[in-house]
C-alpha cells in the first residue's frame, strides 16, 4: 500500500510512532478508567466498558447515559469492523491480482472501487467462524474464542517479523534502507522484546477464562481452527506458486 502513500518512506515511521503513543495511552487510560469504576472481580471481557459507564452514571445521577453510550459504541464498533474489511481486503485482492487466489478476488467494484469479491469473502468466512464459535458453548465463550484466534492468527505474522528482524541484522543496508535506531544491538533487543510479548499473548489467548463449561474443547476449538487457517493459506500459497512456476 506504500504506492497509495504520499511520501510514505517519511510519513509510515511518523505515523507508526505517533500511532503506537496515542493508542497505547488510550488503552491505559480505558482500562484505568474501568478498573476505578469497578472492582476488578466484576469487570467482564464482554461488557466491562458498559457495565463501569452504568456504574458511573448510577452513582453521579446520570443512569439515562447509558443507552447513548451504547448507541456510540455499537456506531463505533460498525466503523472500526469497515475499516478492518477494507484493509484486510487488500490481501486477498493482491493474492487474486498475482494469481495466488483465483483472478476473481482482484476484480474491483466499478463504482466504489473496492475489492468487492474480497471483501465477500472475508464476511462469508468471518460468518462460518462465528457459527463454529458458539458451538458446545456460551455467547462469552463464543466472544473469548473469537479474540483468542484473532489473536493468534494475527500475531504469527509478527513473530516470523520481529526474527527477520534479528537475522537482518547480519546483512549490509543497502542506500535505501532505513535502520532501526541505536544500530544492531537495540535493533536486536527490540526484536526479542517483541517475539517475548508477541508469546506470551499468543499463549494466554489459549488459556480458556474460569467460567468456561468445557475449557478442553474451547483449547481445542481454538488450536484447530487457528491451525486450519495456518493450513489454508499454505495450500493456497503452494497451488498459486506451482500455477506461476508452469505458466
Amino acid at each position: 500500500m506504500g504506492s497509495e502513500i504520499r511520501d510514505a518512506r517519511r510519513n509510515i515511521p511518523r505515523a507508526l510512532v505517533t500511532a503506537g503513543v496515542i493508542i497505547t495511552f488510550m488503552y491505559v487510560a480505558a482500562t484505568a478508567s474501568v478498573l476505578i469504576a469497578l472492582p476488578a472481580e466484576d469487570v467482564t471481557g464482554l461488557q466491562g466498558f458498559m457495565q463501569a459507564i452504568s456504574k458511573v452514571g448510577q452513582r453521579i445521577g446520570f443512569e439515562g447515559v447509558a443507552p447513548w453510550v451504547a448507541l456510540l459504541v455499537t456506531l463505533s464498533s460498525v466503523g472500526g469492523v469497515s475499516a478492518w474489511f477494507a484493509a484486510s481486503s487488500r490481501l486477498p485482492f493482491v493474492a487474486g491480482v498475482d494469481k495466488f487466489l483465483p483472478s476473481a478476488f482482484g476484480r474491483v467494484h466499478p463504482r466504489w472501487k473496492t475489492p468487492y469479491v474480497a471483501m465477500a469473502v472475508q464476511a462469508a468466512l468471518a460468518g462460518i467462524f462465528i457459527f463454529l464459535g458458539q458451538a458446545g458453548t456460551s455467547v462469552r465463550g463464543a466472544y473469548d474464542f473469537l479474540v483468542g484466534m484473532g489473536v493468534i492468527s494475527y500475531f504469527l505474522p509478527f513473530l516470523y517479523m520481529f526474527a527477520s528482524v534479528i537475522r537482518l541484522q547480519r546483512e549490509p543496508a543497502g542506500p535505501d534502507v532505513m535502520r532501526i535506531p541505536g544500530g544492531r544491538p537495540i535493533a536486536i533487543l527490540l526484536a526479542i522484546l517483541g517475539l517475548l510479548t508477541t508469546i506470551t499473548s499468543s499463549v494466554l489467548a489459549c488459556i480458556p477464562p474460569a467460567e468456561e463449561p468445557n475449557k478442553f474443547l474451547a483449547v481445542v476449538k481454538l488450536l484447530g481452527s487457528s491451525a486450519l487457517m495456518v493450513a489454508v493459506g499454505a495450500v493456497i500459497y503452494w497451488v498459486g506458486k506451482s500455477k506461476k512456476k508452469n505458466a
